[in-house]
C-alpha cells in the first residue's frame, strides 16, 4: 500500500470513529430532548435557555418508531440515485457537512411558537437524520473496500475499524450525557448539541483528507491483479503439460495399431498381479474347484 493510500485509509479510519461518536450521541440526545419539559423560565438567546418537547413516552415511542419506514425509504430509493451521480467520496462529505447543521439546530426547536411549528420541525429532523445515515454509513463503507488493495488488508481495515467504532460507540453517549448534564447545571441545553457539532466538524474535516482510488470507478477487469484470488492457480490448469506433445496425424476413423507400452517394474520387484473384478474372481475360483474333482 503507498504513502498515499495510507494516509486516506487512516483518514478513513478516523473519520469512522468520529462519525459513529457523534450519530450515537444524537439518538441519546433527540430521546432526551423529546422527553424534557418546556421552558418555564425566561429565555436569553442564543445560548440561554433549557426547554424541551415534554412528549409523552408514547408519543417518543411513535416518533421514533416512525424512524424505520423513513430510513427504508431513503436506503431504498434515494441512496443508489445519489450515489450513483456523485460517488461515494462526494456523498459522504456532502452528509458530513450538514450534520453540523443540524445539530446546531436542534436545541431551538422546542423554542418555536406554535405546536404546528414544533412538529413541523421533528419531521424535518427525522427526515434529515435518517436520510443522512442511510447516506453516510453505505458511502463510509464502500470507500473502505475501496482503498484496501488486496482482501486481507480489506479484513485488517474493516476489523480495526469495526473495533474503533465499537468503542467510540460506547464512550459517545457517556460524554455527550455528562456534557448534557453540565449544560442543564448552568442553563443551557444546547451545549452537548453545540459539543455534537464540533465532533462533526471534526469528522467532515478529516473527510477531505480521503482520497478516492483511480481503479474506483474503473470496472472489475481494469483494477490492479494484486488480489490473492487472482494469483491463485487452478489445480487442474498445473496438470496441464507446458509443452503441447508431438501428435501423429492419423485419421480419426483408424483405429490405433500401436499395443499399449508394458508396464514399468522396479528391479527386484514381483510382477504385479492383474486387477480382476470380484465377480470374474469367483467364477474363476468355482472353475478352477470344478477341474480338480474332475482330475
Amino acid at each position: 500500500m503507498g504513502r498515499v493510500q495510507e494516509a486516506a485509509s487512516t483518514s478513513a479510519w478516523l473519520t469512522c470513529i468520529f462519525s459513529d461518536s457523534h450519530t450515537i450521541s444524537l439518538e441519546q440526545l433527540l430521546a432526551v430532548l423529546f422527553s424534557m419539559p418546556k421552558q418555564d423560565g425566561p429565555v436569553h438567546l442564543p445560548f440561554s435557555f433549557t426547554g424541551g418537547f415534554a412528549f409523552s413516552t408514547k408519543t417518543t415511542g411513535y416518533i421514533l418508531s416512525s424512524q424505520g419506514a423513513f430510513q427504508m425509504i431513503a436506503q431504498i430509493f434515494v441512496f443508489p440515485m445519489v450515489s450513483r451521480k456523485f460517488g461515494s467520496l462526494r456523498t459522504f462529505r456532502a452528509v458530513a457537512l450538514a450534520y453540523p447543521l443540524m445539530y446546531v439546530m436542534i436545541p431551538y426547536l422546542p423554542l418555536l411558537p406554535s405546536p404546528a411549528l414544533q412538529w413541523a420541525g421533528v419531521f424535518v429532523i427525522l427526515v434529515w437524520k435518517v436520510t443522512a445515515q442511510s447516506l453516510s454509513y453505505p458511502s463510509l463503507a464502500m470507500m473502505m473496500a475501496e482503498l484496501a488493495p488486496s482482501k486481507s488488508v480489506l479484513g485488517s481495515l474493516n476489523g480495526g475499524a469495526a473495533a474503533s467504532a465499537s468503542f467510540a460507540r460506547a464512550i459517545g453517549p457517556a460524554v455527550s450525557g455528562f456534557i448534557h448534564t453540565a449544560g442543564l447545571r448552568i442553563g443551557s441545553s444546547g451545549l452537548s448539541w453545540w459539543a455534537c457539532a464540533l465532533v462533526a466538524i471534526l469528522g467532515a474535516g478529516e473527510s477531505w483528507f480521503m482520497r478516492e482510488p483511480e481503479h474506483a470507478a474503473a470496472s472489475p477487469a481494469a483494477r490492479p491483479f494484486d488480489d490473492e484470488e487472482a494469483m491463485l492457480i487452478d489445480p487442474d490448469d498445473s496438470q496441464q503439460p507446458t509443452h503441447s506433445p508431438t501428435h501423429t496425424h492419423t485419421h480419426p476413423s483408424a483405429p490405433s495399431t500401436l499395443p499399449p507400452p508394458p508396464p514399468l517394474l522396479l528391479e527386484g520387484a514381483p510382477p504385479a498381479r492383474p486387477l480382476t473384478p470380484p465377480g470374474a474372481r469367483a467364477d474363476l475360483l468355482a472353475v478352477r474347484r470344478v477341474a480338480e474333482k474332475a482330475q
